[in-house]
C-alpha cells in the first residue's frame, strides 16, 4: 500500500529510514522521469487460497536481460488462475475446504500500454525496507482511524450480495488497491462486531437492549457472502506482511465468535502484483474496491480512479480513506513546501493531492458517508477524506 509516512510526525520506524539514507538507495521514478524499462526477473507468483494447505506455484521464468515488459507476469497469473475461474470453482467444491474461493474473479493481463507507462521499475532493497517500516510504523494512525473504517466497511459489506439462505455459496470479490501490509484485514471480520455490551447496562437503558443490538448485528453478519479478497500492490515485499495480517485477523475473528465458526474460514485472500492505473482484473469483475492511503502515491490519480470504476460492477462500492491538501492556510503552505521531500522519503507519497475532488468528478452514480475531517496529532496528513462512491 502506498501509505504516507509523515515528513514531520512520521510513524515510520526511524531506524529503517536511517538505513535507507546510509545505503543511498535509488528512489523510484517520478512523474517527470518515468523509467521505460522494467524488472528483469519476476519471482514465481503463488495463487494461495488462504485457508488451503496446498499451493500451486508457477515455474519461475528464465532470466532475461533488461528491459522486459510487465505483461508476461500477468499472463502467467491468468494462465494459472484461469480465464473464467470455473475450474477453480469446481476444485473448491471438490476439496471441501472452508477457505477455498468458489467463484473468484480471474486475474488477467493488465493493459500493456498502461502497464508500460505506469508500472515503473522499483528497487527491491528500498521496497523491503519500506515494507518493514510500514508494518509497524502506522499503528497510531490505524488506531485513530479505526472507528471510521469500521463504519465504512460495515456499509460496504451491507451492500454486497447477501447469502439469505445461509448456503455458503454466495461470494463477493473485494479488491484492495495498494493493499500494502494489509492494515484493513481486521475490518473484513469485525465490521459487524458490537461493543455495546462492554458498557454498563444502565448506560444502555437495560441489558435487554444490549442483547437485542448484539443479536441484530450477529444475524446480519450471518448472511454476509464469502469474501474473495484480491490485494494488488506494486511492492512485492508487502505480501508476507499482508498474509500474516490476514491470518491473524481471521484467527481473532474465530476466537471471538465461537458461535459462528465459519467466519474464521469463509474469507480468502489472493495477492497480485500491479498498479492502480493498470489493474490485472476484467471489467465489471469486482463487487467492491478499497483504497486507504493509496491515491496519495499513485502516479496519476485520475487514471487510477478511472481504472477502479472499470473493474467495479454497476452498483459496486468504492471505499476510500485518504489524506489530502488541507483547507487550513498554514498547514496547506507546509504541505506544499514539503511535498517533494515527502515523496522522496515515503515511496512517492504526495501531500498536495485533492483526492475528494478527483473522486467526485470521476462519474460515480452516488456517494455515501462522505466526510472531510482532521485527525489531531498527525501533522502533514491530519487533513483526511473518507466515504463510499457507488459505481
Amino acid at each position: 500500500m502506498w501509505h504516507s509516512l509523515l515528513a514531520e510526525s512520521a510513524r515510520a520506524t526511524p531506524v529503517a529510514r536511517a538505513r535507507l539514507e546510509r545505503r543511498g538507495v535509488e528512489r523510484r521514478g517520478s512523474n517527470s522521469a518515468r523509467p521505460a524499462e522494467f524488472r528483469s526477473r519476476r519471482r514465481a507468483r503463488e495463487v494461495v487460497l488462504a485457508s488451503a494447505d496446498e499451493r500451486e506455484t508457477s515455474d519461475p521464468p528464465a532470466p532475461h536481460p533488461r528491459p522486459r515488459p510487465v505483461v508476461p507476469e500477468a499472463g502467467r497469473r491468468a494462465a494459472l488462475v484461469g480465464a473464467s475461474g470455473a475450474l477453480v470453482s469446481a476444485l473448491g467444491r471438490a476439496c471441501g475446504c472452508g477457505g477455498c474461493a468458489w467463484a473468484m474473479a480471474p486475474l488477467v493481463d493488465a493493459d500493456p500500454a498502461r502497464s508500460a507507462f505506469f508500472d515503473v521499475r522499483r528497487d527491491a532493497t528500498r521496497d523491503a525496507l519500506f515494507a518493514e517500516g510500514m508494518n509497524t510504523g502506522m499503528t497510531g494512525y490505524e488506531m485513530a482511524i479505526a472507528d471510521r473504517k469500521r463504519a465504512l466497511f460495515k456499509r460496504m459489506l451491507e451492500r454486497l450480495p447477501r447469502d439469505e439462505e445461509g448456503s455458503g455459496n454466495v461470494e463477493a470479490t473485494v479488491v484492495e488497491v495498494g493493499m500494502g501490509t494489509f492494515p484493513n484485514a481486521d475490518a473484513y471480520f469485525n465490521a459487524f462486531a458490537s461493543f455495546d455490551c462492554a458498557l454498563p447496562a444502565a448506560a444502555l437503558g437495560s441489558p435487554i437492549l444490549c442483547d437485542a443490538r448484539r443479536k441484530a448485528l450477529t444475524d446480519s453478519a450471518k448472511t454476509l457472502p464469502r469474501l474473495d479478497i484480491v490485494g494488488v500492490d506494486p511492492n512485492d515485499a508487502m505480501e508476507k506482511y499482508a498474509r500474516a495480517a490476514f491470518e491473524a485477523a481471521r484467527d481473532r475473528a474465530g476466537t471471538a465468535n465461537d458461535e459462528d465458526e465459519t467466519r474464521k474460514t469463509k474469507n480468502t485472500l489472493r495477492v497480485a502484483r500491479g498498479v492502480a492505473e493498470a489493474l490485472p482484473l476484467p471489467t465489471s469483475s469486482a463487487d467492491a474496491v478499497v483504497c486507504t492511503l493509496t491515491l496519495c502515491s499513485v502516479l496519476d490519480p485520475e487514471a487510477a480512479v478511472a481504472e477502479i470504476r472499470r473493474v467495479l460492477k454497476p452498483g459496486g462500492s468504492f471505499v476510500f480513506v485518504e489524506h489530502v491538501l488541507s483547507d487550513d492556510a498554514a498547514l496547506r503552505a507546509q504541505q506544499l513546501a514539503l511535498d517533494g521531500l515527502q515523496a522522496k522519503l515515503a515511496d512517492g507519497c504526495h501531500l498536495n493531492r485533492q483526492t475528494l475532488r478527483t473522486i467526485q468528478s470521476a462519474g460515480f452514480a452516488d456517494f455515501e458517508l462522505v466526510e472531510r475531517f482532521t485527525l489531531p496529532g498527525f501533522g502533514l496528513i491530519s487533513s483526511q477524506v473518507a466515504g463510499i462512491a457507488v459505481n
